[in-house]
C-alpha cells in the first residue's frame, strides 16, 4: 500500500512538471515570435541609438 502511494505521487508530480513545462513553453514561443516580428524595426532603433 505505502508502495502505491508512492508511485501515485510520483505519477502525479511527473504530471505537474510536464503541464507547467507545456505551459512554459508555451509562453516561450509566443515571446519568441512576438521578438521575431518588430525585429527589423528593433535592429535600426538599437543602431540609431549608437
Amino acid at each position: 500500500m505505502p508502495t502505491d502511494l508512492i508511485t501515485i505521487g510520483a505519477i502525479i508530480i511527473f504530471l505537474d512538471l510536464v503541464d507547467s513545462l507545456r505551459s512554459s513553453g508555451g509562453q516561450i514561443v509566443k515571446k519568441i515570435k512576438h521578438a521575431q516580428k518588430p525585429f527589423k524595426g528593433r535592429w535600426t532603433r538599437e543602431r540609431r541609438l549608437f
